[in-house]
């Protein structure tokens, strides 16, 4: 990222010109404006938030389950650092998160950013969590880049986590701190934990499953196959 208070200092005018009807090419990055596009289209409100939510989560399901060990073990490598790690499932429902700092904690809990909230574009526009699922692939949404007002505080940078073997989004992983926070680790960190959570769902695949994957990996599925290779969605980076 550029020097951290002029993108503030641009990111924070492209958002006030796009919501005031005004162009903000060039001050904001083209993915980023196309994601407001998107939202501004949908109907995605840029303030006052009400989140859907929903009771309970689904704790036997693969995902979930695939991301619990996980997730525990990043306790000690985050401990002490205002970071937060929120992983949502295909419907962009915050599943689980992993939080140590108190005032970051607070902060999730005020902008709706816990389990049983949904985050999809459509609700809240522009954000980690949301994006990744519309986009399919990694994204960064940094302080004002933020469709709405409420996340504005945060940067978050988001990995789809992928079925092994079907190449079927699972869900989204997330790294999120305060704006301020930002660091360009954020991109490797989460992919590298998207990594170990799709391990974890190829060694509870089914033995049908796993050879499906062998299958595919030594070509022989032959001309019965459709769409891309999962062996080769599992072996390229996340997004």
């Amino acid at each position: 990222m550029a020097d951290p208070e002029e993108f503030t200092r641009l990111s924070h005018r492209a958002r006030e010109d796009f919501l005031t009807g005004r162009d903000p090419v060039g001050r904001v990055r083209a993915e980023v404006l196309a994601s407001w596009r998107r939202s501004l289209l949908i109907g995605a409100p840029p303030s006052a938030l009400a989140l859907p939510y929903t009771d309970g989560v689904d704790r036997d399901g693969t995902l979930y389950s695939a991301a619990r060990p996980v997730l525990t073990r990043l306790a000690n490598p985050l401990h002490g650092t205002r970071a937060a790690v929120p992983l949502a499932d295909h419907d962009g429902r915050v599943l689980q998160r992993y939080v140590d700092d108190d005032r970051v904690r607070a902060m999730m809990d005020t902008t709706n950013s816990t389990p049983g909230f949904c985050l999809r574009e459509e609700f809240c526009g522009t954000n980690g969590l949301g994006t990744v699922l519309e986009e399919g692939r990694s994204f960064a949404v940094i302080g004002a880049e933020h469709f709405a007002e409420q996340f504005m505080c945060y940067a978050c940078f988001g990995a789809p986590v992928r079925h092994p073997v079907t190449g079927r989004l699972q869900g989204v992983l997330a790294f999120l701190c305060p704006a301020e926070d930002a660091s360009p680790l954020m991109p490797p960190f989460v992919e590298e934990t998207c990594q170990a959570v799709q391990e974890r769902i190829l060694a509870a695949a089914s033995s049908r499953e796993r050879w499906l994957l062998d299958a595919f990996a030594t070509g022989r599925c032959g001309s019965w196959r459709r769409g891309p290779s999962p062996s080769r969605v599992w072996r390229r980076k996340p997004g």
